[in-house]
């Protein structure tokens, strides 16, 4: 990783640096564990800090960012993989809907079920995922064909109470490119698709390093949730540290309230 350091120019090289990084627009390129475990009485939701932004080609910048997002009481979600267009200055999204985040915030509706929600977020995402990869295929054809690989890929859960039950929506997005932009999501629901539903994890970002871990090591009651998803992110980034690190969020929700166990201070919401 090549770092820049900007020491004092003249106020037209200054303005020059800012044109041709707002010219190349990075996207999110993030790495990114999240943990989601469910039990038929609470969810407790795991999430690692970093985001890196590839600024220029081999220049990245990393800042911790809220990866937990909250819709209403009792009803959050996550994201993972490409989130789309932000500030290469403050690693915020630009105006409009420019993330992932943007496209579920905006189309949620309060008199909506959870469910009902879910089916226009997924809807509204698979939307915004054909126009921004298609604006990118277009305005820079080579970026997009040596990242497609990473832009590809976007996972958004769901989670939250229903009714009093427990549940947990994960979508899986993947574009397929030819002959032009195609989405094509699958979900998962718990309770539906749970394989054991007394305990089920759900994995995004890193999963490979998460699903390892809770094979080998399984879930161990005496912990209870909250460790367990700690120890589940914990392993994510042990095998990408460049890409993924704490602090590690935790929320937990139960039937009686939803609170953080650990929070960064302006991620509490």
């Amino acid at each position: 990783m090549r770092v820049v350091r900007v020491t004092e120019t003249g106020p037209c090289l200054w303005m020059v640096g800012l044109t041709v990084i707002g010219i190349l627009i990075p996207r999110y390129l993030s790495a990114t564990a999240i943990a989601i475990l469910r039990t038929p009485d609470e969810i407790v939701a795991a999430a690692d800090s970093k985001q890196t932004i590839e600024v220029l080609p081999g220049f990245v910048s990393s800042r911790d960012v809220c990866k937990i997002h909250k819709i209403r009481d009792h009803f959050y979600f996550a994201v993972a993989g490409y989130r789309g267009v932000v500030d290469p200055l403050t690693g915020k999204a630009a105006d409009g809907i420019s993330t992932v985040e943007q496209a579920v915030l905006r189309s949620y509706k309060a008199d909506r079920s959870i469910r009902e929600n879910v089916d226009v977020s997924e809807r509204s995402v698979a939307s915004f995922l054909v126009k921004n990869l298609g604006d990118l295929q277009r305005e820079n054809p080579e970026h997009f064909k040596r990242n497609f690989s990473i832009l590809s890929k976007t996972d958004v859960a769901f989670f939250g109470i229903e009714s009093e039950v427990m549940v947990v929506h994960h979508l899986q997005f993947r574009a397929h490119d030819e002959p032009q932009i195609k989405i094509i999501t699958t979900r998962w629901v718990c309770p539906g698709d749970c394989e054991d539903p007394t305990v089920t994890p759900f994995f995004l970002g890193e999963m490979y390093a998460m699903q390892i871990y809770w094979t080998e090591t399984r879930f161990n009651k005496n912990d209870g949730l909250a460790k367990n998803a700690a120890a589940l992110v914990d392993a994510a980034v042990a095998a990408n540290p460049k890409a993924v690190g704490g602090p590690i969020d935790i929320l937990r929700i139960t039937r009686e309230k939803s609170s953080w166990i650990m929070v960064k201070p302006e991620c509490g919401q």
